[in-house]
Parts: C-alpha cells; sequence; structure tokens
C-alpha cells in the first residue's frame, strides 16, 4: 500500500523499454542518412576534382575556334579524354587526340584518367562497388557517333550551334546490404 506495486513497475519498464527503442531506431537512422550524406560528398569532390583536372589540362578552354569554318568546335584534348575515359568518344575522337601539339597534354590526359580511376577503386571504402564514366552531352542526352565539328556553336548572330557538355558520373552501391545504386553527375561545358 505505500509503494509501488509488482505491475506498476513492470508497465514502467515496458514504457521506458519502448522509448528507448524509439531512441536506437532514431539513433540508427541518423548514422545512415549521415552515411548516405557523406558518399554523396565524396563522390561529388571526385566529380567536380576530376572535371576541375580537364579544365586545367585544357587551359579552360573545352572549345577551340575553328577559323576554317568560323566555330567553335572541341578541342583534341577533350577527344583525347573521351577516347580514353569514355563509353561515348566521338568518332573521329583517335584523330582529333592525334591533333595535340603538345605531348605533355596527352601524357596529364592518361594520369588524370589513371587518378580518377584509383580514387574511385581506393575509396571503394567509401563509395562501395563505385565505378565512375566521362560522357558527352548532347542536347541533354548522351551522344554518340558524332564528331567533333557536331559539337559546335558559333558566336555570330542567327547562327545555328549544337554545343556539347561533359559529364562526370559516378555510381555506387548505396547500402551495404540492399542492391540500392546511387548516383551522382556532374555536368559542364
Amino acid at each position: 500500500m505505500h509503494g509501488f506495486a509488482f505491475v506498476e513497475l513492470l508497465v514502467s519498464v515496458v514504457i521506458i523499454g519502448f522509448g528507448l527503442l524509439a531512441i536506437s531506431a532514431l539513433q540508427t537512422n541518423a548514422l545512415q542518412a549521415t552515411r548516405t550524406a557523406y558518399l554523396r560528398a565524396a563522390a561529388s569532390e571526385f566529380a567536380v576534382a576530376f572535371s576541375e583536372r580537364m579544365r586545367t589540362n585544357t587551359a579552360d578552354s573545352i572549345y577551340r575556334y575553328d577559323e576554317d569554318n568560323s566555330v567553335y568546335i572541341l578541342a583534341p584534348v577533350v577527344a583525347c579524354y573521351l577516347q580514353q575515359a569514355s563509353n561515348t568518344a566521338l568518332t573521329d575522337g583517335a584523330a582529333e587526340c592525334l591533333k595535340v601539339a603538345n605531348a605533355s597534354q596527352t601524357a596529364i590526359v592518361n594520369a588524370d584518367v589513371a587518378s580518377m580511376t584509383q580514387w574511385v577503386t581506393d575509396a571503394s571504402g567509401t563509395l562501395p562497388q563505385g565505378t565512375w564514366a566521362l560522357n558527352l552531352l548532347r542536347n541533354g542526352a548522351v551522344a554518340s557517333g558524332i564528331t567533333a565539328a557536331n559539337c559546335n556553336f558559333s558566336l555570330a548572330a542567327g547562327a545555328a550551334s549544337q554545343p556539347c557538355s561533359l559529364q562526370v558520373s559516378l555510381t555506387w552501391q548505396e547500402l551495404r546490404a540492399s542492391a540500392t545504386v546511387a548516383s551522382i553527375s556532374y555536368t559542364f561545358r
């Protein structure tokens, strides 16, 4: 009569137990969300770093001026990147890549592609089953079977242009126990 009954004690333990279970579930969800955010941030950093390497190697000139036709077309160095790292290479990519006069630019292309592959491979703990690709986009879709001259634009008023963009995309397995695949892409011109 002057204390808690055994039943009251059991009810309070059950209520506290449910509360602790809810807190642990909340903590687990928070940890999963943190991991997902970390994976996306890492993938984003890899994509941006590779695109910045490309920009640096091309002296921030993804396009070059074609004086014969008065249009801008993809630079030969970009063709080298597409030839090395893309499933959507230009049909004249090998010929365009041979136009690169500076041998160190070609060496940098090879080093950049190898570095990106190594980053993704080394990040298998970070990006489980990670893969990457460099895509050529035209009109917002992955382009294939086109030449460097097809990715052109002109500064002349009224000129028809179809500039291309480059996209670095990464995919990885989101959760270790599931088959959920996540991806991120960074598009630039």
